[in-house]
């Protein structure tokens, strides 16, 4: 009987601590929620910043769930004299189940690799080029009601968020 009882009590320990590791390894809801909530094709207007420098009207995104529906993946374009360019960037954001963490990937034109985590509402990136330099941007965002408002900020060796651009996305399809 005694055998029984710690056979018994063993068994439920360990179903115990399975369901738990398995909750600490679960993709957070949030990034989920985010996840439906992005994908889809978005525009925002650039004229506050079109310039000699900044020819584009108007940026462009479109965000596609990866594989199992458990990741994202995007691109980010211009739109200069109403045509769509070529895509300046491409995202990838997932869930890493031993790291507990979601992390957030950038490749750009010419090299530039951009890799940083994401939390519910903000993204910190390090930035890395070619020529060996790098530095660090982040951006702070809320979706809601097909609108996506970002603003992106540089972050000093401090870690000091210094504001840059601010963009409201509409979701077009």
């Amino acid at each position: 009987m005694r055998r029984f009882l710690l056979t018994k009590l063993f068994c439920v320990l360990c179903i115990s601590l399975c369901a738990q590791g398995k909750e600490a390894f679960a993709i957070p809801e949030w990034f989920l929620k985010s996840i439906d909530d992005m994908v889809g094709e978005w525009k925002a207007s650039n004229a506050k910043y079109q310039g000699e420098d900044d020819p584009y009207e108007a940026f462009g995104m479109v965000w596609e769930k990866g594989v199992d529906g458990k990741s994202m993946k995007g691109t980010l374009y211009g739109f200069h004299q109403g045509e769509k360019t070529e895509p300046f960037w491409e995202f990838r954001t997932f869930w890493h189940p031993g790291d507990k963490k979601v992390y957030a990937l950038q490749f750009g034109y010419g090299g530039v690799f951009g890799q940083g985590e994401m939390l519910p509402g903000s993204i910190d990136q390090t930035f890395f080029s070619p020529d060996g330099s790098f530095f660090r941007s982040g951006h702070r965002s809320e979706t809601k009601n097909n609108q996506h408002i970002a603003a992106s900020f540089t972050i000093d060796e401090k870690g000091e968020w210094t504001p840059q651009r601010n963009y409201t996305w509409d979701k077009v399809k």
